[in-house]
C-alpha cells in the first residue's frame, strides 16, 4: 500500500485531474485530451454562491482562454506541465431557468492538448466531471442522472443540460420524464442551439429520473446531466450533488469491469442499453434491457460485465451513513469500457474539501499486472490483484494512496483506473479517461473521387489489434491506414475485418461506398464588410446534395451548408475557404477575403436643452462621405431652434454608416429680474415691486429702511408699511428665490440691491 503524510490545508473545495498522456505507440487514438473544450454548470443545492471552478492540465506548457461571451466572461491562464491551472468562473454561469435557452456556455480553448475537468462545491457538497474535448462530441446521447429530493419546501430535480458546438444546430430532446415546464414524457420537441447557448432541461417533481432521457441533434453538442442535491440510494440521510459529462452513444461499449469502492458496504450501478433488446450478463446473471432502460443492482464485489449491444455504466458512492464505512457522501462516475482502455494514465488524488482517504483502483489483464506499474513502481510489488471474477482475464487492485498525480503505465494491453476519496461529509469520484473515439459505427468511408487517393482509417490502436481491408475492386490490405485508388466509378462493398488482439474477438464492418467525379464548386468572392453587418457566406457545388466543409481563418473546419457571421467585428478579418463534399468526394478549394472595416465615429455630444426666448444654436460634425440628419438636410451643421428628438447618419468612403440621436428637450432656465424704482401711486402703472423674468416660481422680498428696519416680507411689496405709505427715498431689499438650472433641478438664489420710491 502506498502511503503518505497529508498535507494540510487551507482551502474548502476539492477537485480531481485525471490527465491521459498518450504513448507514442496509440497517438493515433482519440481521447479525453485536446484543444478546445464546451461545458455548463447547472443549479447547485447552494444556489449561485456554491464555487465554480474549471481544471486545465497538461504534460506540456501552454497558455488558454476561459470565456463565456454570452455573460462577459473572459480569463486567460497559463499552464506549467504536469500542473493543474484552477480557474474560477463567477455565478453568471450558473444555469437557473428550465427548458430556456440561455447564452451560458463556457468554452475553454488551449494552445496545446490539455485534459479539462469541471468542479462544483459547496461546503461538504461536491461533485466533479471530465470534459471531453470538442472532437470527441457526438449527435446522439442517453443520459443517466438518479431521482431527484424534496427539502426545505423546494424541489431538487434531476436534470441534464445542453452546449451547442455550432451554429443553427436543431437539437431533439424526448424526455424519460414530464418535465418541468410541461413537456411529456416520450414526447419529442426540438431547440435550436447556436455555438455556446445552454439548454436545460428538469424533472416536473422529486420522485421522477430524468435517465434515459434520448437526445440527437444535427451537429455535435456538449451533454452534462446530474441532480442539484439527492440522496443515493434515495432512502440514505447523506445528500450530495451529482455532476458527470455524457458520452455519446457511438462510443460506448460492450465489455466493462467494475471494481468496489475500498471499506464501503456496496456501490450502487447502473447499466443502461442504448438498443432494444440488449442482452446483458453482470459476472454471470443475465438481464433484457430495451433502450433507454437501466438495469439498477448494488454489489460490493467486483463485476464483469458483457453485453451484445453498446452499454453504458454508471457507478455511484453511496453516501456516508450508508456505506458502513461512516466517510463518504454520494458520487457518480461513468465507467470506462475495456474496448477504451489507456496504456498510460495520470490521475490527480487531492485532500482539499476534507478528504481525509484518497484511493485508485486499477483493472488490468491478469496477464499484465506484472507489466503496470504506478509511479514507477510495479503494483504487483505494493498489493495483492484479485481476480474479478472466476474465468474472466481480468484483476483488479485497490491501492489507499496520498494525495498529489500519481502516474500509471501499463506496456501490455492497457488499464483502466479511477480515483476517489471520502471526507466526513463529502466525496469525490473520476474515472481516469478513456480513449474517445466512435466504435459503434463502422469505420469506413462513404465513398471517394475516381483516380484520386482515398484514405482508410479504422481509428485503432495498431499494437492491439490486426486490420484486413478488401476494397471491393479486387484489392487488400493489412495496413491500418491505407491509400488506395479507384479507377472507375461506381458503387463498391468494402468489407474491414478487425481481430482485438486482447479482447480475443473480431469484427466485421461492410459498406457500400461510392466513386464519383470531382465536380467544379462556385464559392463567395472577396467582399468589404462594416462592423457590425451580418454575412451568410453561401457556395454551389454541381450535386445539390453536396455538404460543405468550411476553412476558418484560423485553419479550423465547420461542415455545414452555409456560414453565417452576425455582428461582425474586426476580428473576423481572414480568408475563408469552402470544400464542396459528396460521398466522400471533396472538390477543390475556394477561398474568398473578408475585410472588416471599422464603422465611422460619430457623436452629437450630451442631450441638451433648448428654450424658445433664446436664439437658434448649431451642432457642427467632421467631414464625412455623406451625412443625413433627421429632418433630411445633408450639411455637416445642425441649427437647432426647437424642443426635438435629434438624429443624423453618416458614412464613410467605404460605405459604413454610424449615427447618433440626443434628446432636445423644452427647458428654459430662472431669470429673475428685480426693477429699481416703482411708483405706488395707485394710478395702476408701476405701483408694485415684484419681480420678472423667465420661469420664476417661488420667491420672497425683504425690504429693510436706511436703519435696517424689516418694512415687508412677501413676494410683492405696495410701497406701505403697517397699513401707511412710506416716505418717498431709497430702501434696500433681499430677494430669495428657487431657480430652475440645466439638469432639471432647483437651487437656492439671493439678489440683493435697492429700489427708489418714487411717487
Amino acid at each position: 500500500m502506498i502511503t503518505y503524510p497529508y498535507m494540510n490545508v487551507k482551502y474548502r473545495f476539492i477537485f480531481l485531474i485525471a490527465l491521459l498522456i498518450f504513448c507514442a505507440t496509440i497517438c493515433n487514438s482519440q481521447s479525453n485530451e485536446g484543444t478546445s473544450f464546451l461545458c455548463t454548470f447547472m443549479p447547485h443545492v447552494d444556489a449561485l454562491i456554491n464555487q465554480r471552478v474549471i481544471m486545465v492540465t497538461s504534460k506540456y506548457n501552454t497558455q488558454g482562454e476561459v470565456s463565456a461571451r454570452g455573460v462577459g466572461i473572459s480569463k486567460k491562464f497559463t499552464i506549467s506541465a504536469n500542473v493543474a491551472t484552477i480557474i474560477k468562473v463567477n455565478e453568471l454561469v450558473e444555469l437557473v431557468d428550465a427548458e430556456k435557452i440561455t447564452n451560458q456556455g463556457i468554452q475553454i480553448t488551449t494552445e496545446l492538448p490539455c485534459a479539462v475537468y469541471i468542479h462544483q462545491y459547496s461546503d461538504f457538497r461536491s461533485e466533479a466531471s471530465l470534459v471531453l474535448p470538442e472532437d470527441a462530441l457526438g449527435t446522439s446521447y442517453y443520459t443517466m442522472a438518479y431521482f431527484g429530493k424534496y427539502s426545505r419546501n423546494q424541489v431538487y430535480p434531476s436534470q441534464f443540460a445542453l452546449v451547442g458546438s455550432q451554429d443553427n444546430t436543431m437539437v431533439t430532446i424526448t424526455p424519460s420524464t414530464n418535465t418541468k415546464t410541461g413537456f411529456q414524457k416520450d414526447q419529442s420537441f426540438n431547440v435550436v442551439l447556436n455555438r455556446g447557448q445552454t439548454y436545460m432541461v428538469q424533472a416536473a417533481i422529486e420522485s421522477e429520473d430524468i435517465t434515459g432521457s434520448f437526445i440527437t441533434s444535427s451537429k455535435p453538442i456538449a451533454v452534462f446531466a446530474g441532480n442539484p442535491w439527492t440522496g443515493v440510494p434515495q432512502e440514505c440521510s447523506n445528500w450530495d450533488n451529482l455532476l458527470e459529462q455524457m458520452i455519446p452513444i457511438n462510443t460506448w461499449g460492450k465489455q466493462f469491469v467494475s471494481a468496489p469502492s475500498a471499506y464501503t458496504s456496496y456501490d450502487l450501478f447502473r447499466i443502461l442499453a442504448s438498443e432494444d433488446n440488449t442482452n446483458v450478463s453482470v459476472n454471470g446473471v443475465f438481464k433484457s434491457i430495451d433502450k433507454g432502460q437501466y438495469y439498477e443492482y448494488q454489489s460490493n464485489q467486483p463485476s464483469f460485465i458483457k453485453a451484445d449491444k453498446p452499454i453504458m455504466v454508471a457507478q455511484y458512492l453511496v453516501g456516508g451513513k450508508c456505506n458502513g464505512h461512516s466517510v463518504g457522501d454520494p458520487s457518480m462516475l461513468l465507467l470506462n469500457s475495456i474496448e477504451q482502455n489507456r496504456d498510460t494514465v495520470i490521475l490527480y488524488n487531492s485532500p482539499l474539501q476534507s478528504i481525509t482517504e484518497n484511493y485508485i483502483n486499477l483493472i488490468v489483464q491478469t496477464d499484465d499486472i506484472d507489466n503496470t506499474t504506478i509511479d514507477g513502481v510495479a503494483v504487483g510489488n505494493l498489493s495483492i490483484f484479485r481476480d474479478v471474477v472466476n474465468g474472466s482475464p481480468y484483476s483488479y487492485l485497490t491501492l489507499k494512496v496520498n494525495d498529489g498525480s500519481h502516474l500509471i503505465i501499463n506496456k501490455g494491453c492497457g488499464v483502466i483506473a479511477s480515483a476517489y476519496g471520502y471526507g466526513p461529509a463529502e466525496s469525490y469520484a473520476y474515472g481516469g479517461g478513456a480513449n474517445f473515439r466512435p466504435i459503434n459505427a463502422a469505420p469506413i468511408i462513404e465513398g471517394a473521387c475516381i483516380n484520386k487517393e482515398a484514405l482508410f482509417d479504422a481509428g485503432l490502436d495498431s499494437t492491439k489489434v490486426t486490420i484486413s481491408w478488401d476494397f471491393g475492386d479486387g484489392g487488400r490490405s493489412a495496413l491500418y491506414k491505407p491509400v488506395h485508388t479507384y479507377k472507375e466509378l461506381g458503387t463498391y462493398k468494402v468489407v474491414l475485418i478487425v481481430e482485438n488482439l486482447c479482447l480475443m474477438s473480431k469484427d466485421t464492418f461492410t459498406k457500400n461506398i461510392e466513386i464519383t467525379s470531382q465536380r467544379n464548386l462556385i464559392g463567395p468572392r472577396d467582399t468589404l464588410l462594416c462592423e457590425k453587418d451580418s454575412i451568410v457566406l453561401k457556395a454551389i457545388d454541381e450535386n445539390s446534395n453536396a455538404n460543405f466543409i468550411w476553412i476558418l481563418p484560423n485553419g479550423s473546419e465547420v461542415n455545414q451548408k452555409e456560414y453565417k457571421i452576425p455582428n461582425i467585428s474586426r476580428d473576423n478579418n481572414g480568408i475563408y475557404g469552402v470544400k464542396g463534399i459528396f460521398k466522400g468526394c471533396t472538390t477543390k478549394p475556394v477561398f474568398a477575403k473578408l475585410e472588416v472595416k471599422n464603422l465611422p465615429i460619430v457623436t452629437l455630444g450630451s442631450d441638451t436643452t433648448y428654450c424658445i426666448s433664446d436664439p437658434p444654436f448649431l451642432r457642427t460634425l467632421g467631414q464625412y462621405q455623406s451625412i443625413l440628419w433627421s429632418d433630411g438636410t445633408m450639411s455637416n451643421s445642425f441649427l437647432i431652434d426647437r424642443p426635438q428628438t435629434l438624429s443624423v447618419q453618416v458614412s464613410d468612403q467605404y460605405g459604413c454608416k454610424n449615427g447618433d440621436t440626443i434628446m432636445v428637450k423644452e427647458f428654459c432656465p430662472t431669470k429673475f429680474y428685480l426693477p429699481n424704482v416703482f411708483s405706488p401711486n395707485e394710478d395702476n402703472v408701476n405701483d408694485v415691486f415684484e419681480a420678472i423674468g423667465v420661469n420664476i416660481t417661488t420667491y420672497t422680498i425683504a425690504i429693510y429702511d436706511r436703519w435696517g428696519n424689516l418694512l415687508y416680507n412677501g413676494p410683492k411689496w405696495d410701497g406701505t408699511f403697517n397699513g401707511t405709505i412710506v416716505s418717498n427715498g431709497i430702501y434696500t431689499y433681499l430677494a430669495t428665490y428657487d431657480a430652475a438650472v440645466i439638469g432639471g433641478y432647483y437651487e437656492k438664489r439671493t439678489l440683493s440691491g435697492h429700489i427708489l420710491v418714487a411717487r
